[in-house]
């Protein structure tokens, strides 16, 4: 069993569509679950996180631009949104169902290998953030999950 192209085809146009807020548009509204991963391709967002919603000391805002991921962590575990993400101008992101991607990649049995060994490892890393060793995960930032950081924790067929 491979990766075939319309393997890729099929997952790009089952799992992700386009999400294009307008200026004052909320994307995302923190306590609510986050069912996609979004990823910023044009426009600015402002995502906010204050202490009702998640454990920061302080209210706290940031910009985010294009290339910026949010939610990654929905594709790899039920997670409840702990930001707020408003559009500052008109913008578009692709959103990636979680529900889909894995409806798509349980197709394949590389594919769904790949994905689970690669979410529980994401998964289990979300459940070790926390002070003093690492920051909160949040929807734009979780320690230590990032792709280069992930891949040599993979057995080695994985990475193959």
């Amino acid at each position: 069993d491979s990766m075939d192209p319309m393997g890729v085809e099929t997952f790009c146009h089952s799992a992700i569509s386009f999400k294009n807020p307008q200026q004052h548009d909320t994307v995302l509204r923190a306590s609510t679950e986050a069912k996609y991963a979004y990823i910023v391709i044009s426009g600015q967002l402002k995502y906010t996180q204050d202490r009702t919603t998640s454990r920061v000391i302080e209210c706290s805002e940031e910009q985010l631009t294009a290339g910026t991921w949010i939610c990654e962590v929905a594709l790899w575990t039920h997670w409840t949104a702990v930001g707020t993400l408003d559009a500052d101008e008109p913008s578009e992101l692709y959103a990636i169902s979680s529900e889909k991607v894995a409806e798509v990649v349980s197709q394949s049995m590389v594919c769904a290998r790949v994905f689970q060994e690669y979410g529980a490892a994401f998964h289990a890393r979300v459940l070790a953030a926390a002070p003093p060793d690492a920051a909160w995960p949040s929807d734009i930032h979780v320690p230590f999950c990032t792709f280069e950081e992930i891949l040599p924790s993979l057995s080695l067929p994985v990475r193959e």
